[in-house]
């Protein structure tokens, strides 16, 4: 269970001018079986419209794809539904909070 609120999570996003993305990308094997088959494109409709749990970035200013602070070129910006739809949050944003 996350301990912040949606609340403290957009403040220190926007302290930080930055924004969560699910981001998808060309390679294939980086999902699973059924993932795998899709095209870029139906990917991200996936992410949109099905309540399936999707990997996300971080994005801050400087964040680049070929530094590898995110995994795709092409992606949706997001915000989540309640703290916890965030269901790994590593060590390093959650001292962000």
């Amino acid at each position: 269970m996350n301990t912040f609120s949606l609340k403290e999570l957009r403040d220190c996003l926007i302290d930080k001018n930055a924004f969560i993305a699910h981001c998808a990308g060309y390679a294939k094997g980086v999902g699973n079986n059924q993932t795998d088959r899709y095209s870029i494109f139906e990917r991200i409709h996936h992410a949109i419209f099905d309540d399936i749990e999707i990997s996300c970035s971080t994005i801050v200013p400087g964040d680049n794809f070929q530094g590898n602070n995110y995994t795709g070129t092409l992606g949706i910006i997001l915000f989540p539904k309640a703290p916890n739809s965030i269901t790994l949050l590593p060590v390093v944003t959650a001292e962000l909070l």
